[in-house]
């Protein structure tokens, strides 16, 4: 495709976003109107990827992490987050963690800082191949 096609095809795109703007403004507001009206409270839940480089070998691996998080009674909420990292060139070495806690939020709008207490659990396993038979760590 040519550039002077290119150029006229993201101008026909922007004049029909444009008219669509015009004539359903409601669809744009997005985040700027609530999406539900609370009465007892709110859960978010979420997720995460990414990459793990440890210190201690120059193989590299995955993670990923799941947490919720809920308000339930005025400040008061809940806590849990989840998180699992694998190292890719040693099936078996892994690093998984995860806690739960009590939260009390400050304030209300947008923005609403919290203080909160969590209990966790880790464990970080080697892969069988860095041990030798009766070696300890």
């Amino acid at each position: 495709m040519n550039l002077k096609r290119r150029q006229a095809l993201k101008a026909l795109l922007g004049c029909i976003l444009s008219v669509f703007a015009m004539v359903f403004p409601k669809f744009l507001t997005a985040q700027a109107t609530p999406a539900v009206s609370q009465t007892l409270g709110s859960v978010q839940v979420g997720g995460s990827v990414g990459f793990v480089y440890p210190d201690y070998s120059p193989q590299d691996g995955w993670n990923y992490g799941v947490y919720a998080d809920a308000d339930l009674i005025g400040h008061y909420g809940l806590t849990f987050s989840f998180h699992d990292a694998s190292i890719k060139q040693h099936p078996g070495a892994n690093e998984l963690s995860y806690e739960a806690g009590l939260r009390r939020s400050f304030g209300s709008g947008a923005y609403r800082p919290y203080i909160g207490a969590d209990l966790g659990h880790g464990t970080f396993r080697f892969a069988p191949a860095f041990l030798q038979e009766g070696q300890n760590l």
